[in-house]
């Protein structure tokens, strides 16, 4: 368990940055905005770049906003696919585990250096 969490937080980092600082400054949900309305969805929640990812690793970056796997798709226009959701993004299950075991919502943002300029609006 330990591993497997350790090396998606490593991956995450080296693909997204600050990507705690990410999931508080789109708190926690998904912001994709239809007819004025946020989607909001909380699960399987993934990473979008919206200029598009780095693919020629001129190490530009930019930041990202959270996406639920069903708008993601539809951002990076693909057909949308069922089969993504059988590989449920563990994204919201690790911040929760670091809040558990560092004591705390608080304790997280401290730990990681976070800025939480909404008021607590994950927990």
């Amino acid at each position: 368990m330990w591993q497997r969490y350790l090396e998606r937080c490593s991956k995450r980092k080296r693909k997204h940055g600050n990507w705690r600082q990410v999931v508080i400054d789109c708190g926690g949900m998904c912001i994709w905005r239809e007819n004025g309305k946020i989607c909001g969805a909380v699960s399987n929640l993934q990473f979008h770049e919206p200029f598009g990812e780095d693919k020629l690793g001129w190490n530009i970056f930019q930041q990202r906003v959270l996406l639920c796997a069903y708008h993601h798709d539809i951002a990076e226009q693909h057909i949308f696919r069922d089969n993504r959701f059988s590989f449920a993004s563990k994204l919201m299950e690790d911040i929760s585990f670091e809040i558990l075991l560092l004591g705390g919502y608080d304790k997280w943002v401290e730990e990681f250096n976070l800025v939480d300029s909404f008021g607590r609006l994950l927990y």
